[in-house]
């Protein structure tokens, strides 16, 4: 989600108020020739970007645990210069995610999932489908920790928001349904499991980009559920 930063505060030559010209300007650096001045902010801002880039990069050659702790590097800088629910830090938080997973770490990312939650929840409100996309993956996370109930509540408020979002029958709900399917079978609520499952593969059969590698890995999944119930 692009975030905008904030903008030099253009100061005026002419007709200024007496108050408004012996206000404090911000400082500025100043670089050779005819550059334009560049505050401390955007300053800043502009050399977070570039690290995250630069850690972008890294991911993608491979290099995650240097990728990922350039991330965190960058998020901490964030958080002294913004505060810890600065809408500013998503970026940062997003590739520390990304590069850790791409490292085999997701396990370990629940506290940086919920610090990803309370920003878009603070920022976007408790119902945007960003809301629920971050909800699932934290789900993710707990049911990889065997923390099934704590899990399903998580895929259960998710899946409330994108039917709200995107509809009953939408392959996000699909999605959702079949996370949460997973996680009753794990947590050997058969009846519940059987239930999800049914409906994620009654959406996939509808859905015009379906897969059929996907479907029968659901219809396998509903048939144990089945089973055992």
């Amino acid at each position: 989600m692009p975030i905008s930063r904030p903008k030099l505060l253009a100061i005026t030559l002419t007709a200024v108020p007496l108050v408004a010209a012996c206000s404090p300007r911000p400082k500025v650096w100043q670089r050779s020739g005819s550059a334009p001045a560049v505050s401390d902010e955007q300053h800043f801002a502009a050399s977070m970007q570039g690290r995250l880039q630069a850690a972008q990069a890294l991911r993608h050659q491979h290099e995650f645990e240097q990728a990922a702790e350039m991330a965190e590097r960058v998020l901490h800088s964030q958080e002294q210069a913004y505060g810890q629910d600065d809408p500013r830090l998503i970026p940062a938080l997003n590739e520390l995610i990304a590069s850790s997973c791409a490292g085999a770490k997701c396990p370990s990312l629940g506290p940086f999932y919920r610090h990803l939650l309370r920003i878009r929840e603070k920022t976007l409100g408790p119902d945007h489908p960003d809301v629920a996309t971050t909800l699932a993956l934290l789900g993710e996370v707990e049911q990889m920790h065997g923390r099934y109930a704590d899990a399903e509540q998580l895929y259960e408020r998710a899946l409330a928001i994108r039917r709200r979002a995107f509809g009953e029958q939408s392959v996000l709900a699909a999605a959702t349904l079949e996370q949460l399917g997973r996680c009753y079978l794990l947590d050997r609520k058969y009846p519940q499991a059987a239930d999800s499952l049914q409906r994620a593969i009654v959406i996939q059969e509808r859905s015009p980009v379906q897969g059929s590698k996907m479907l029968a890995s659901l219809r396998q999944e509903y048939a144990a559920a089945v089973h055992h119930k």
